[in-house]
């Protein structure tokens, strides 16, 4: 999926419920920085300008691959 570093973010709400947020870090981020304090930068940059109909295509792509792995993972 050409996604060379991953960030994981780990919310905790509610002593029964949490958030695990994977953010890949992609070549155009850079220009945001590479800490994770440009996350923010990157995610507003991306819903702001990036939202439209190829992008979102790809990232369903990337959803599917993601869950049919960690589906192969949880059987194997």
């Amino acid at each position: 999926m050409g996604i060379e570093h991953v960030y994981y973010f780990y919310n905790e709400d509610t002593t029964h419920h949490f958030h695990t947020w994977m953010v890949p870090r992609y070549e155009w981020m850079h220009r945001f920085g590479r800490s994770v304090e440009s996350v923010r930068p990157v995610l507003l940059h991306a819903r702001n300008h990036m939202n439209h109909g190829e992008n979102l295509s790809e990232v369903r792509k990337a959803i599917a691959m993601l869950t049919e792995e960690l589906n192969r993972e949880k059987t194997s």
